[in-house]
C-alpha cells in the first residue's frame, strides 16, 4: 500500500540534490510509512516527473538503496501507469513490470536472485490485468549468435568512458556526508542509432549515487550501436559506475 503524502519535504537530502532537481519532491517515513521528520525517518520518497503523463515515485531507504518505483498518470499517485520494479535488500532489481491504466499490461518478470546480469526466471503475460501466459525462461531463451556480432559500446571503448567519468562524474554532497560508497548498476538500451534510450537502475546504492548514476548515462551522448547479421541492432547495456571515497 502507498503511503499518503503530505507537504513535508527532506530538505536534509542536501543543497545539492535540490539545485540538480528543482522541480523533485521529497517526502520522508518512519518504519511504519507514516509521514515523520528527519530524526525518525527510515524511508524517504523522490517524487518527479518522467514527461507530462509519467510520474514517478521513488521510494528508498533513507541513507540505503531503492525499495521500489512506480510510475503514475498524475503527480498524485492515483493511477498505475508505466513501469513497476522492486529491489531485494541489497538493492539489486528483483521483479519488474508494466501497468497500463492502473492494470497489468504486458511483461512482469521475475528475475534470477542475485544475478547481476539481470537474467530473468520467469516471464508473465498479462493483459488488462488477467494473467495470459507464464513462460519459463530456461525454456524459451534464444542462444543463437553470428560471427559478425558487437556489442554497443562508449566511443573510445573502456578508455573513452573512463576519462568521461574523470572529467564529468560529481560525488554527491550527500553521499560523502554519510560515508557511502559502491557500485550503482544502470540497465537502458542503446538504439540502432546509438541513442540512450529509458536508463534506470538496476543496482541500488544510495538515492545521491543512484542519481548522479543517471545523470552522467543520460549526458553520455551517442553510443556505438551494436551489430548484428550485416545491420545495426538495439542492445541492453548493464553498465556499472564506482563511487570511493578516499
Amino acid at each position: 500500500m502507498k503511503p499518503i503524502l503530505t507537504t513535508l519535504f527532506a530538505f536534509f537530502l542536501s543543497v545539492t540534490i535540490a539545485k540538480a532537481q528543482s522541480k523533485d519532491s521529497y517526502y520522508l517515513f518512519d518504519s511504519k510509512w507514516n509521514s515523520t521528520t528527519a530524526d525518525s525517518a527510515r524511508y524517504v520518497l523522490r517524487v518527479f516527473s518522467q514527461n507530462d503523463t509519467c510520474w514517478q515515485y521513488d521510494f528508498y531507504n533513507i541513507t540505503g538503496p531503492l525499495v521500489y518505483t512506480e510510475q503514475y498518470r498524475d503527480k498524485k499517485g492515483e493511477i498505475l501507469h508505466g513501469a513497476v520494479r522492486f529491489y531485494n535488500k541489497d538493492g539489486r532489481l528483483d521483479s519488474m513490470g508494466v501497468y497500463r491504466n492502473g492494470k497489468k499490461h504486458g511483461d512482469f518478470y521475475k528475475l534470477v536472485a542475485g544475478s547481476d546480469s539481470l537474467i530473468y526466471k520467469t516471464k508473465y503475460v498479462y493483459e488488462e490485468d488477467s494473467l495470459i501466459e507464464t513462460i519459463d525462461a530456461r525454456i524459451t531463451r534464444d542462444t543463437t549468435t553470428y560471427g559478425d556480432e558487437k556489442e554497443s559500446e562508449f566511443p573510445g571503448s573502456i578508455g573513452g568512458w573512463r576519462e568521461y567519468l574523470t572529467k564529468n562524474l560529481k560525488y554527491p554532497e550527500r553521499a560523502i556526508n554519510a560515508d557511502k560508497q559502491g557500485s550503482v548498476r544502470v540497465l537502458f538500451m542503446v538504439d540502432t542509432d546509438g541513442q540512450v534510450i529509458d536508463p534506470y537502475i538496476a543496482k541500488s546504492v544510495e538515492i545521491s549515487l543512484d542519481m548522479e548514476s543517471l545523470r552522467m548515462i543520460r549526458s553520455s551522448g551517442k553510443w556505438i550501436p551494436g551489430f548484428q547479421n550485416g545491420r545495426n541492432v538495439k542492445t541492453y547495456k548493464l553498465q556499472p559506475i564506482v563511487f570511493r571515497l578516499e
